[in-house]
């Protein structure tokens, strides 16, 4: 191989290699400029706020409700009397209080069926009863 085609093979990588580069940092920048607008990030993946966690209904477990829930989706316990369930207002979904409350400090969505727990711009209306 001359020296001349070398030199060749040598520009052409690096123009690749650059090129590659480039377009690396160009995707990274639009990824970061998305991340930070909130686009990439929707209203299901902003945790509750602690007033919005706190006004969905709590009931106490009672016999009476085991027709509709008789174990947390979220760790498997069959609920027992007296126990705190959270009723979230729009799916009607019952989780113990402590478990999905983890789960809407970093999502705002039902972790069943995956709907808005409240609505991102009007607010809600919350349902205060427990559907039987």
């Amino acid at each position: 191989m001359s020296k001349l085609e070398f030199s060749i093979v040598f520009l052409f990588i690096s123009v690749i290699i650059w090129a590659i580069l480039f377009f690396a940092l160009f995707c990274a920048f639009i990824a970061f400029h998305r991340w930070m607008s909130g686009w990439v990030a929707g209203p299901a993946y902003r945790g509750l706020s602690r007033g919005v966690l706190d006004s969905l209904p709590v009931v106490s477990f009672a016999a009476e409700h085991a027709r509709k829930f008789s174990e947390c989706p979220i760790c498997l316990t069959e609920y027992s009397a007296g126990e705190k369930l959270r009723v979230l207002p729009v799916c009607c979904h019952g989780f113990h209080a402590r478990c999905v409350d983890v789960w809407l400090v970093s999502r705002a969505s039902c972790p069943s069926c995956r709907r808005l727990v409240v609505a991102p711009a009007e607010g809600l209306a919350l349902h205060k009863e427990l559907p039987v």
